[in-house]
């Protein structure tokens, strides 16, 4: 929620610390924590390292280690050089965290003087809800508060937050939540301390410390976008393998992303070589979806993956899939187009794609390249557009025409 009355105030009668500049030049850097060997050094040796409140306890991370916090007096202290680049025009904070689920609001990474939205900047977990909440403030009544929801199939959640001026945002699991323009951006009290599963609300009982595993803290002087948080995704725990299409009696090996996990099951077992591996080979003796759950540090996650069998006896060479809507907005479901059987293509001659005024927009020869609804690297229009397929089948040439939806 946001209050705008105080703005006139604050550009009229800024004070000189609403505007600090850091003097170091940041152009295009990015600082990184992996917590590798318990180390509590960026990788680029540019930032000071983060101190332990107490005692420094390390647990198995998204890769490597991670960095342990007990929900009472374990936490960390950044130093003042990390505050200073939220002062930047643009940046990008961005962590991966497994909450314990103890059901109370625990902080996540908070830069505050003290407890008052006084030029704040926070990000709590809300197991409760299955939330992250970001809450950014000048003072009561000028903030902005926003609330993204945690994959419930997940252990492993990722959150990020970008300023490109005065515009905010946050994404929660590679998923963009909302933005925000504050017109000015939002001063970083110069009083004010960052922490890392911890606030200073908790002294006073309000918040809680947090208890789970925090790793692969990045901070970019740069504003990234949501393909970019999709494409540097570490899948922890989850299947890589995209559902794909087989012939009977062919086998497909899975791969995982990184786990910590040693309690793993199949559903159905059908076709597995071994139900107690992360990665086995599976040989279907139909089409079949296979649900793998790894259990660890009192959290589940479950994934799965679709494996389609034919019989090349049974091939019908017209019958080329094409979709008939897509939707290329960003959110990982249904932003490509493309072929959706290109098993049945012996050789593709041809895929192109045209506006309803005959303009050529896309054209490739690879069946498994599909396109992404941007023409001359501008988002094409929302409407109806026509597909023509030239390929071979059976050791025959084959055409297929059609149109579709584009609709973001």
């Amino acid at each position: 929620m946001l209050f705008n009355f105080t703005r006139l105030l604050l550009v009229c009668c800024c004070f000189s610390w609403l505007i600090t500049i850091p003097t170091t030049t940041y152009s295009q850097n990015q600082f990184s924590f992996d917590f590798n060997g318990c180390q509590l050094s960026d990788g680029t040796n540019s930032l000071n390292d983060l101190l332990p409140n107490s005692t420094l306890l390390c647990d198995c991370g998204v890769e490597g280690d991670g960095l342990s916090c007990d929900g009472a007096n374990v936490f960390y202290e950044f130093q003042n050089d990390l505050k200073s680049l939220f002062e930047l025009p643009e940046y990008t904070l961005e962590f991966s965290f497994l909450g314990r689920n103890t059901g109370q609001v625990q902080a996540l990474f908070t830069i505050m003087n003290d407890c008052n939205r006084d030029s704040i900047f926070t990000l709590q977990y809300i197991p409760q809800d299955n939330e992250v909440e970001l809450t950014i403030s000048r003072i009561v009544g000028d903030s902005w508060d926003s609330r993204g929801s945690t994959n419930p199939d997940r252990c492993w959640h990722t959150v990020a937050v970008t300023k490109t001026n005065s515009i905010y945002a946050l994404y929660v699991d590679e998923t963009f939540v909302e933005s925000f323009d504050n017109i000015i951006p939002f001063p970083i009290h110069p009083n004010a301390t960052p922490y890392l599963g911890f606030s200073p609300c908790v002294t006073i009982g309000s918040d809680n410390t947090f208890n789970g595993i925090i790793d692969n803290i990045r901070f970019s002087s740069f504003a990234k976008t949501g393909n970019d948080f999709t494409s540097s995704s570490l899948s922890p725990d989850l299947i890589l393998n995209n559902d794909t299409t087989i012939v009977l009696g062919n086998t497909v090996s899975i791969f995982s992303g990184n786990t910590c996990s040693t309690d793993v099951s199949w559903s159905p077992i059908d076709g597995i070589d071994d139900i107690t591996a992360i990665e086995p080979e599976i040989t279907p003796s139909e089409s079949t979806t296979y649900f793998r759950t790894l259990t660890h540090s009192g959290c589940t996650t479950v994934d799965s993956v679709r494996i389609n069998t034919f019989n090349p006896e049974d091939l019908d060479c017209t019958n080329l899939l094409m979709p008939n809507i897509f939707t290329p907005n960003s959110d990982n479901v249904n932003d490509t187009y493309g072929i959706a059987n290109g098993f049945i293509i012996e050789e593709l001659k041809s895929f192109e794609i045209f506006s309803r005024w005959g303009e050529k927009l896309y054209s490739t020869d690879q069946k498994t390249e599909k396109w992404d609804g941007t023409y001359q690297n501008n988002p094409a229009m929302n409407g109806m557009y026509i597909y023509i397929v030239n390929y071979t089948c059976g050791a025959e040439d084959h055409t297929k025409k059609g149109s579709f939806g584009l609709m973001r």
